[in-house]
């Protein structure tokens, strides 16, 4: 819309990032699965093998690095999702709302991988860094993506003003058009009370 094109260039930008990421989260799902297979095999070592720690440290902190990276990725997302809210007409803005509900579910779900891992390791240096970064992005990323999610649930759900005399007038030819064909069957519509009791201030409807 010509509204907007003042926006073309950036939204472009903006397309072509979101289309880079697709494809690195694509990437991320075979890392992950390919991460896992030598952790299933390290918890068949036998805990009296004088490599087992060793293995089994590496092993899971490699495990942790696809949902680690791709909670980077959710946040580059969640950026761009931003960053094209006020830039999009009302037709896009619904798809940014969802886009954004997805993304903040998998920065959670990658973060959930991220600390089922950790959870068995020590405490050394590298794992205490990658916690903390963990910990950052869910506490700055989970509050800008819900963010965009309450602001498109606002401007969707904003009441639009509804004006008295066009819906009088559309009523108005609705019935007139009703009771016309009423009469073209003998029938003379009328308007009646149908009154319970005697309560003096129903009676002065009469």
């Amino acid at each position: 819309k010509k509204k907007y094109s003042q926006f073309d260039a950036e939204n472009t930008e903006i397309i072509k990032k979101a289309e880079e990421l697709r494809i690195r989260f694509l990437e991320l799902i075979e890392e992950d699965a390919a991460a896992f297979e030598p952790l299933s095999k390290a918890y068949s070592i036998p805990k009296s093998d004088p490599d087992y720690v060793r293995i089994m440290s590496e092993a899971t902190l490699n495990a942790c690095m696809p949902p680690y990276h791709t909670m980077k990725c959710c946040c580059e997302a969640i950026d761009l999702l931003d960053r094209i809210l006020n830039k999009c007409s009302v037709l896009m803005i619904s798809d940014v709302g969802c886009g954004a509900v997805a993304v903040k579910a998998a920065l959670e779900s990658a973060a959930v991988n991220v600390f089922v891992n950790t959870r068995s390791m020590s405490n050394d240096e590298n794992v205490i860094e990658l916690e903390a970064d963990v910990e950052q992005m869910l506490l700055t990323y989970k509050d800008k993506a819900q963010a965009v999610i309450d602001n498109v649930m606002e401007r969707l759900r904003t009441k639009k003003v509804l004006r008295g005399a066009p819906v009088a007038a559309a009523l108005t030819e609705e019935l007139s058009s009703r009771t016309i064909k009423l009469r073209e069957h003998g029938i003379t519509p009328k308007l009646l009370i149908l009154r319970v009791g005697e309560n003096e201030s129903s009676l002065t409807y009469e």
